[in-house]
């Protein structure tokens, strides 16, 4: 009986708050909205494009103030997406008045965001941002009102083969991508879809492709062009906790280190690669790679004060190319104590340089961020990076790179 009680005075004192709070300030009005729709449609079979993602990305502003273009606040959260139905159609509902574009994914068809780089997506150039418009179908909201928009996609040409070991054996779950060449000559990677574009976003050259058990891989939805494909052995290793009880969890493991890239015409550079021509809506099978077992090495050593000689256990050793000093792999030196070891594997024969950037000492210490315990490093003593040249016909064991103090003046505090 008290609680009901307590409960009836507090319900009647909320009510007397509540009213007093609405007679001093009016009660905000729900912003109106619209809605999208339309329908998707195959070009080549004149059908619906059944179960195709729509993406309805918001608009970049154009602003009187900078001659490029930025992101309303309101659109910072991810877009909403569907997919069609048996008739290929789309609706979204409750949007926000404003300035869109439909983006329609669907296997096989090419994507608009295929025609584009990521660069391109983001730049701020004026001819950049032309190009965008053109090539996304733009849709303008307004409030209580319905738009509607039809897209037609167009079927996109198709590249196909085989990657195998000079020993004949298939290789599989190898890293493909295939990188489309401008103009300039220049390579770039091709997003086929809005999710190849969101991974390249972290890794430009993996956007998840692989081969299968029998090494095969096809890659489809491409506009016409120049291609060239690259293979990359595998570098990820998934670690699953929970399978036999106790909480799910998925941990990745990247190693960046033995991340061997063959490429077109069986070559380790990208510029030596040999080049595959695309016609639009046309299939290009037999775009075998082969990738040697053989003229591969390893390189190991240590990186190590010059004063004193102690293990330097904090920054990053790179292997670039002597010749262009483009970058062939890296490895981070973690903050372990007694560190300092590196370890490239699968390296051709040629002429390189170990580079290694910010090496440092650091000590450990258990930190805390919104609620989670964590190991963390502090670095206590700098070091000056230093570049060494390396000659690699054979594996090469034992190899030592001494760095000396950074100047007290540039000591990072």
């Amino acid at each position: 009986m008290r609680y009901r009680l307590a409960c009836g005075l507090l319900y009647a004192v909320s009510s007397v708050s509540l009213a007093r709070a609405q007679t001093a300030t009016a009660a905000p009005t729900a912003e109106a909205t619209g809605s999208a729709s339309g329908h998707v449609y195959c070009a080549d079979i004149n059908a619906p494009a059944r179960f195709a993602t729509v993406t309805l990305q918001p608009a970049p502003e154009k602003t009187e103030a900078s001659p490029g273009k930025r992101i309303a606040p309101a659109a910072q959260s991810a877009p909403p997406a569907t997919r069609t139905g048996l008739d290929g159609s789309f609706h979204f509902s409750v949007v926000r008045p404003g300035t869109y574009f439909l983006v329609a994914d669907y296997p096989g068809y090419v994507s608009p965001i295929a025609k584009l780089s990521a660069d391109e997506l983001k730049s701020k150039e004026p001819s950049d941002i032309e190009k965008v418009e053109k090539l996304l179908v733009k849709v303008t909201v307004a409030a209580n009102k319905d738009s509607g928009s039809e897209i037609e996609l167009e079927r996109g040409a198709a590249i196909a083969g085989t990657v195998r070991y000079d020993d004949g054996s298939p290789a599989s779950e190898i890293q493909i991508a295939v990188l489309r060449l401008g103009d300039d000559g220049k390579a770039s990677t091709v997003s086929v879809n809005l999710n190849a574009q969101s991974r390249s976003h972290f890794d430009l050259r993996n956007p998840g492709l692989e081969t299968n058990d029998l090494g095969h891989y096809r890659v489809s939805g491409l506009p016409a062009g120049k291609y060239i494909v690259m293979t990359t052995l595998p570098t990820t290793t998934n670690s699953f906790q929970g399978i036999l009880g106790g909480p799910p969890a998925t941990v990745f493991h990247t190693d960046e280190a033995g991340a061997l890239s063959v490429y077109s015409g069986n070559v380790f550079r990208e510029k030596d690669a040999k080049p595959i021509e695309l016609i639009a809506g046309t299939e290009r099978d037999g775009s075998d790679i082969t990738i040697p077992l053989l003229g591969l090495h390893s390189i190991s050593g240590s990186v190590t004060a010059l004063a004193d000689g102690h293990a330097i256990n904090w920054g990053s050793v790179s292997l670039l190319r002597a010749d262009d000093k483009s970058v062939v792999r890296y490895f981070y030196i973690p903050g372990d104590p007694n560190e300092g070891q590196f370890n490239f594997r699968f390296v051709p024969d040629g002429e390189y340089i170990l580079r290694v950037k910010d090496p440092a000492d650091a000590v450990s210490e258990l930190k805390q961020a919104e609620g989670i315990v964590y190991t963390g490093y502090t670095q206590v003593h700098h070091y000056a990076s230093v570049d060494m040249p390396i000659s690699v016909h054979t594996d090469l064991s034992n190899v030592n790179i001494s760095v000396p103090d950074q100047p007290a003046t540039t000591q990072k505090q």
